[in-house]
């Protein structure tokens, strides 16, 4: 059978010089890395481009702490070494911490300009609210020139656009990324992304299966594609998927929430909602399993359990506007209004552009009889992207507390609306 590649055995020199030629796997180049650090002879240079050599090995191997203590003893050698500030800052940002990303790379910077530092800074400023998103696109196009093949920076800035719901253009960068190198996980999987965000879901799978294809185990990928088969009608194989998820990781609540829409969706929702109720009660945490938990109990009407879940939800560090407007539709389920101001409210302060929280908050205001506000407030939430399907809840609501005049000429005032519209298209 064929041997493992073994490990160059010949001399420091021929160590030293595969380590600073840094074109070996990860897992190689550490052993080759520190077999040359342990000569003498190399001068200080060399000592410094083999450490980051070492040091961008354990990075890349998500080795963060292993990798931040050999950039600190390159900066101990020479505190201004160019790529151990970038590499401090590449891994603040990965920890999040955006004020010191930006100092790193600000530092780095003053070495001298180069399109992995500028993105690298542009990404850190963005993420601290010290720059809008315009001003971020423009400083990474201007990192892009210095480095147009960097696929981080298209990456990211395709990313940043996805959030921003710039599908069209996050695709752009997508779509660089990929002519870079077409086997990138990451530009597939963000492709599979804006595809299903647009609509466009069978050609979403394909870019999945090539995901996954490229990295097999590849967790989020597996789960972005359960959910579109799920979304193809195609249950069966949603299920499997999410199976898989489950054995690949089963702390995690990614795989139960597949499983339990794909169980919805083969008319099994009971079997989901136990599901989901065991993995949340093992990892009460979970705050996007406990969302789906409370969802599917809302659904079936058991609202005081749902309502239960949700809120311990609300009170975790990852809640976000979703599950505020999940509890504001729970409580005036259950005709807490005082309890529904309380969570539309603090859905707004998360995200008062949203135009779902907004409508939600226009069905609160029926609630507490502010049927004028509650009228404008609907209308905003159309003027942001609500689609009018949504009138139909609304007059019923509007109905629900004897507003029968309101609710007709609402009516009639979008139709109208419409007929007008039609006939300027036409």
């Amino acid at each position: 059978m064929p041997q493992a590649k073994p490990l160059i055995t010949n001399s420091q020199a021929t160590y030293a010089s595969i380590c600073v030629e840094n074109d070996e796997p990860a897992e190689r180049l550490i052993q080759i890395c520190e077999q040359a650090l342990q000569s003498s002879g190399a001068s200080r240079g060399q000592v410094l481009k083999m450490m980051g050599t070492l040091a961008w090995a354990h990075y890349d191997l998500d080795h963060m702490e292993p990798a931040r203590k050999i950039f600190d003893r390159m900066l101990a050698l020479d505190p201004h070494h160019q790529d151990a500030l970038y590499g401090r800052g590449t891994l603040a940002f990965v920890a999040n911490d955006y004020d010191a990303s930006i100092d790193y790379h600000e530092q780095a910077l003053a070495q001298g300009p180069t399109g992995h530092i500028l993105s690298g800074l542009a990404a850190s400023r963005y993420r601290a609210d010290r720059i809008d998103l315009d001003e971020f696109l423009r400083q990474m196009e201007i990192a892009l020139a210095l480095s147009p093949n960097y696929r981080w920076a298209l990456r990211e800035t395709a990313w940043t656009l996805e959030a921003n719901d710039e599908q069209d253009r996050a695709r752009d960068y997508f779509e660089r990324a990929l002519a870079v190198a077409n086997d990138d996980t990451n530009a597939l999987y963000g492709m599979a992304t804006v595809l299903r965000n647009t609509g466009e879901a069978e050609r979403a799978l394909i870019y999945s299966n090539k995901a996954l294809a490229a990295a097999p185990q590849d967790y989020d990928v597996r789960s972005l594609r359960a959910l579109i088969l799920r979304e193809l009608k195609r249950p069966k194989q949603s299920l499997k998927d999410a199976e898989y998820l489950i054995d690949q990781d089963p702390d995690r609540g990614a795989g139960f929430v597949r499983k339990a829409q794909a169980l919805n969706a083969l008319g099994q929702r009971q079997t989901g909602i136990d599901t989901l109720r065991g993995h949340v009660t093992r990892h009460p945490q979970d705050g996007f399993a406990t969302y789906w938990l409370a969802w599917y109990l809302f659904v079936e009407g058991e609202y005081d359990e749902a309502r239960l879940r949700m809120n311990a939800a609300s009170v975790l560090d990852s809640a976000d506007e979703s599950d505020f407007r999940l509890l504001t539709r729970i409580e005036l389920a259950l005709g807490n209004v005082a309890n529904a101001r309380r969570a539309v409210d603090r859905a707004l302060a998360l995200d008062a552009t949203s135009e779902w929280v907004i409508y939600r908050n226009a069905l609160v205001l029926i609630a507490e009889g502010r049927f004028e506000e509650a009228e404008a407030e609907f209308d905003r939430a159309v003027s942001s992207g609500l689609p009018i399907d949504e009138l139909s809840d609304f007059l019923k609501a509007l109905v629900a507390q004897s507003r029968f005049m309101q609710a007709i000429q609402v009516r009639v005032r979008y139709s109208d609306l419409h007929a007008a519209q039609d006939a300027e298209g036409g």
